[in-house]
């Protein structure tokens, strides 16, 4: 035998060949198996304090001890970060795709930011994949109680009635709570003047001071709902939210089929394995089912949702489908 293998130099090559590849098919289970090796970061494309950074925070300590390595939280809102948290995601998206660097934030900046800036750094839904949906807030119809309306059909009635200046607050072009006040306009057929604000804090103090008539609220404002400084009229959401007992969705409140929701979400570079990408979903949605991370959504105004990616892709495609007519229909660019 020593004779053959040492005059055939060929099939020397071919057994070593063959040695290399079934190495390689051992050792690929084996390198799938041993991710994490090294600490995991969080990118949050939202400021500190903000609903997406206090998910954040929650998810990590427990996703720490699934996996065995630190899990960092970064946050890199940019520049504007109240409507667009393009920076963050432009970041994840030119990251190695090894599992090692994720993206926590609304899925607006794949559903609407496409739509509303020329010159973005990425296109999110070819340059992000779709890691786990966390939690969805919806938005609320809020107008302050001194002014003494009492539902949304009496709201619409005195925008009909009366030829005035109405005016709504938002946090600026391209956040879902402008892009759902306009939808209402669409909707209701009523016009009213955009003022935008640099924070929820700034919009809610505008409404309390008679600066503004009404605005669409995510869950910035239950203390004032509770206190009864704030009137909730109707909620963006298809169902009604525990949150919010007794208030009715849009539809039930007689606006069509008004439904917007802000949907948090983990994402990862569009490389990233889908090994990896499944073993990630399964945690996340095993601390989602927590306690202690359903206490810290409803604290934000969230529900907890759990999907698989490709629920979470067929979400955000949907959601990309409405609101980028909707944008095309405004006319609207955010550059």
């Amino acid at each position: 035998m020593n004779v053959i293998y040492r005059s055939l130099p060929g099939l020397r090559s071919w057994l070593l060949l063959g040695l290399v590849f079934l190495c390689a098919l051992l050792g690929g289970p084996a390198r799938a198996q041993g991710w994490p090796r090294q600490p995991l970061t969080i990118v949050v494309n939202h400021p500190i304090g903000s609903p997406a950074d206090q998910l954040a925070r929650a998810l990590a300590t427990p996703l720490e001890a699934a996996l065995g390595q630190p899990v960092n939280v970064d946050n890199e809102p940019g520049p504007f970060s109240a409507v667009a948290g393009n920076a963050g995601a432009e970041r994840v998206s030119q990251a190695v795709g090894d599992g090692y660097t994720l993206l926590l934030g609304s899925h607006g900046v794949v559903t609407v930011n496409p739509y509303l800036y020329k010159a973005l750094g990425l296109v999110p839904r070819r340059d992000l994949a779709p890691v786990a949906a966390l939690a969805s807030v919806p938005t609320v119809l809020l107008v302050s109680s001194e002014w003494g309306v009492e539902s949304l059909p009496d709201l619409l009635g005195r925008m009909k009635e009366q030829r005035t200046d109405w005016v709504y607050a938002s946090t600026g072009m391209g956040s879902s709570d402008w892009l759902v006040a306009e939808m209402f306009k669409q909707q209701a057929k009523v016009f009213a003047i955009h003022l935008p604000y640099r924070d929820p804090a700034s919009a809610n103090a505008a409404l309390l001071a008679g600066h503004a008539d009404f605005w669409f609220d995510q869950a910035t404002a239950m203390a004032q709902v509770r206190s009864r400084q704030f009137k909730a009229l109707a909620i963006s959401s298809a169902a009604r939210s525990p949150l919010y007992p007794g208030t009715p969705t849009m539809k039930e409140a007689g606006v069509g089929d008004l439904v917007l929701e802000t949907v948090y979400g983990l994402y990862a570079p569009a490389s990233t394995p889908v090994n990896v990408i499944t073993r990630l979903n399964r945690e996340v949605n095993r601390i989602l089912a927590t306690s202690a991370l359903k206490k810290v959504a409803a604290g934000v105004g969230a529900v907890t949702m759990t999907q698989t990616p490709a629920e979470f892709a067929q979400r955000q495609s949907d959601d990309a489908k409405r609101y980028s007519e909707l944008i095309r229909k405004l006319g609207v660019r955010a550059d």
